[in-house]
């Protein structure tokens, strides 16, 4: 859960976006506005942010598909904008393949519930251009079984070790999904962490009741979002006021059966993990964090962030992950 940069034709799934390639992305049919979003919000990692021009050239083409309600495919094509707001466009820089000795080269991100997979992109960028072949998931949010579905065809396509990172609700599809012999390493980032029979909604009860978790409720067909009202305050805090009133109005419903749905694998009790800790975190608090690594024995980074950590620390996550990739 962070942003959701980008609108999908979604209540399905099963298309997995990889490999990541770092180019700023935008739908090339959507409103101007939703298209400065997403595009300010990209840049809040380096602290730029700009206003698009209504029209940009198409230098090259990104695809993504998707089924509709009616079993129909959809295509979406989508056109990158200068890579400067105020320099001739030129194509993503080329990927370094100097890697640290040993370490895995695949990093497979998944995205937290209200929001989809380009909630990684400032994260994603800065791993691509180190040379790591980046995959980002795309969950469908309508259960937990086809969001573990969706994160292990994204491992099914990894080429040798890999790193597996959620964020969020993210957190409960890779526990689950984690037992693949590929993943070599799990990362949790603001993460749900639970154990064999827990769900997600036995661990937002047994923990501290916070602001975000408090303002989650159902509408008449059982998908759960936050009141919008809340979202800015509770899920990004520290995102320019405008981007998280768009994301607010934006978001992608998880369905209840995911919300109560326990795992039945708990991947982290084999495998090395790491935390990355968002002290300032609304949705889940701090200290629910600090027990989830403290009993997953996870090697533990703190950033003084909110829920949107990944966005707004996407170094400091980043460079968690690196490490993670050394993981034996």
């Amino acid at each position: 859960m962070c942003a959701m940069l980008v609108p999908r034709t979604v209540r399905h799934n099963i298309w997995t976006i990889g490999p990541y390639r770092p180019s700023n992305l935008i739908l090339s049919h959507v409103q101007a506005g939703r298209g400065v979003v997403r595009q300010t919000i990209s840049q809040t990692a380096t602290g730029r942010t700009a206003t698009l021009p209504k029209r940009l050239p198409i230098r090259w083409t990104h695809v993504v598909r998707h089924r509709n309600r009616s079993n129909q495919c959809e295509i979406h094509s989508f056109q990158p904008p200068p890579s400067s707001w105020l320099e001739p466009q030129s194509p993503p820089p080329a990927q370094s393949a100097d890697l640290p000795k040993g370490a895995a080269r695949n990093i497979v991100l998944v995205h937290g519930a209200f929001v989809d997979q380009t909630s990684w992109k400032p994260v994603a960028d800065i791993l691509t251009k180190k040379g790591y072949n980046v995959t980002l998931v795309e969950n469908p949010l309508t259960s937990l079984a086809a969001d573990v579905d969706a994160t292990k065809q994204a491992l099914a396509k990894q080429d040798g070790r890999t790193v597996l990172v959620g964020h969020s609700w993210g957190g409960v599809v890779i526990t689950e999904a984690g037992n693949d012999p590929k993943v070599s390493a799990l990362v949790y980032v603001s993460a749900f962490a639970p154990d064999v029979g827990e769900s997600l909604a036995a661990l937002a009860k047994g923990g501290p009741a916070t602001e975000g978790t408090k303002a989650i409720h159902p509408d008449e067909r059982g998908n759960l979002t936050i009141d919008p009202k809340v979202f800015p305050s509770a899920v990004a805090a520290d995102l320019p006021p405008k981007i998280a009133e768009s994301l607010a109005n934006s978001q992608l419903p998880l369905n209840h059966t995911a919300y109560e749905a326990p795992v039945d694998t708990a991947a982290w009790h084999d495998k090395p993990t790491f935390y990355v800790i968002s002290t300032k975190d609304k949705v889940i608090a701090p200290e629910a964090q600090k027990m989830f690594a403290a009993r997953i024995k996870a090697q533990t980074t703190e950033v003084a962030g909110s829920h949107a950590s990944l966005v707004v620390h996407a170094s400091e996550v980043a460079a968690v992950i690196e490490e993670a990739a050394l993981a034996e």
